[in-house]
């Protein structure tokens, strides 16, 4: 059995730090979400898809390692009538094209996170899942503008039951939300 000098393992090390960079970034992005809609009533009944479109701002941090790159999202959605969502997914790219930090890149990934989407009178929290694809633009080696798509799922359906004297009157399901967003932002490196 053979040991490795301390040497070795040093620049070992300083090999693996210099193949990992840290990063921080800020975004917008505008979103379609939509949701199926049903209800049976003793009166009524109906299916519907249900849309709502709002803006969000969002914060990440991730970590470039070697050929990939790692990256948790934390966004915040709003819509006029009272409608907002939070998202934090972490995502992985499945391809991650960065030519040694210059010019144009191309990503394209998965994730998997958490989502609380506020209505006016109801919350909901589950599982969100996601994918994404985009751009990277080097202004500088520490500087990146961005611009992507990114659809996300979140598991948040909910059903509910109304009575009256103990009768069922009436049933509402809300699916899953699906979301698909336009994001734009920039991205920091050290």
């Amino acid at each position: 059995m053979r040991l490795m000098s301390i040497t070795t393992l040093m620049g070992l090390a300083a090999a693996s730090a210099m193949a990992m960079q840290g990063y921080v970034g800020i975004y917008g992005q505008s979103s379609n979400n939509s949701y199926d809609y049903s209800y049976v009533s003793l009166w009524v009944t109906g299916n519907e898809v249900a849309s709502l479109t709002n803006q969000g701002v969002g914060l990440k941090a991730g970590m470039i390692i070697a050929d990939g790159r790692l990256e948790l999202q934390v966004d915040k959605s709003f819509e006029k009538d009272g409608y907002t969502a939070t998202t934090a997914l972490l995502f992985t790219d499945l391809l991650f094209l960065d030519h040694e930090s210059k010019g144009l890149n191309a990503y394209l990934g998965l994730g998997i996170g958490s989502a609380n989407h506020d209505f006016s009178d109801s919350s909901e929290s589950g599982l969100a899942l996601g994918a994404r694809a985009g751009l990277l633009y080097h202004i500088t080696p520490s500087n990146q503008l961005e611009i992507g798509y990114k659809y996300t799922l979140s598991n948040v359906g909910e059903e509910i039951t109304y009575y009256i004297d103990n009768q069922v009157v009436a049933h509402e399901t809300f699916g899953d939300i699906k979301s698909h967003a336009l994001v734009i932002g920039y991205n920091y490196l050290f």
